[in-house]
């Protein structure tokens, strides 16, 4: 039988006791073209997996004293469109800034001044204090916050505390992303190549990361 494809890596301590790759990473459905196997180095789209990432970034800057997250956004974003959402706001989703124009026009992503312009114009969706995913708002907010405060790219801070093996860009190949609701433009993407949108998913935490199983496990394990 065939099923759309999957991993799943599981460790105990320093032990690794189950690393399995099934199904199909990409042509399970008609028309699709030849059935491709998911191997353990098939990357697969982790949607909002950078989202941790950027959280712990935050909490470094907190534990240094250079950001107050209890502080409104404008102390670090002067023209933030919202006075008095704080940065624990958008920690916790709740600012009800979710960006829904901006993020209708996945072209205008890859320019980094179109995201800085609607934090600076685009109208709350919610009141704040509403429990209100911010999918891709969450990333671009703090992503722009922690830029404002270390002078650093996301990329160059990442690469310091982190290492360079955490990388925010991706070019090549992925799995299709099979699900059962309606069909989104970018739901079954395989082959990924930014070029002028450089930085659409990856770099600036808007939908996730391309990673493994054990990619991801590695990760985590890394901060335990």
């Amino acid at each position: 039988m065939r099923i759309s494809g999957g991993q799943l890596v599981v460790q105990r301590g320093d032990q690794r006791v189950f690393d399995l790759a099934v199904g199909a990473a990409r042509g399970f459905r008609a028309g699709e073209g030849a059935s491709e196997p998911v191997t353990p180095e098939t990357r697969f789209q982790v949607c909002s997996a950078s989202k941790a990432v950027l959280a712990h970034a935050i909490a470094r800057l907190e534990e240094r004293g250079q950001i107050d997250i209890h502080a409104p956004v404008r102390r670090y974003l002067a023209e933030f469109v919202a006075p008095d959402v704080t940065v624990l706001d958008v920690l916790t989703h709740r600012s009800g800034i979710t960006l829904p124009e901006l993020s209708r026009h996945p072209d205008l992503w890859g320019d980094w001044r179109n995201v800085v312009q609607a934090l600076q114009h685009e109208a709350p969706a919610f009141s704040r204090g509403t429990l209100a995913y911010q999918p891709l708002a969450y990333g671009w907010i703090l992503c722009e916050i922690l830029q404002r405060i270390t002078g650093d790219t996301l990329e160059a801070f990442s690469a310091r505390e982190y290492g360079s093996d955490l990388a925010w860009r991706y070019c090549g190949l992925a799995a299709h992303t099979y699900w059962l609701g309606p069909h989104r433009t970018r739901s079954r993407r395989s082959d990924v190549h930014y070029g002028s949108r450089v930085g659409r998913i990856l770099r600036f935490d808007t939908e996730g990361s391309f990673r493994t199983a054990r990619a991801l496990h590695a990760r985590a394990h890394a901060r335990l």
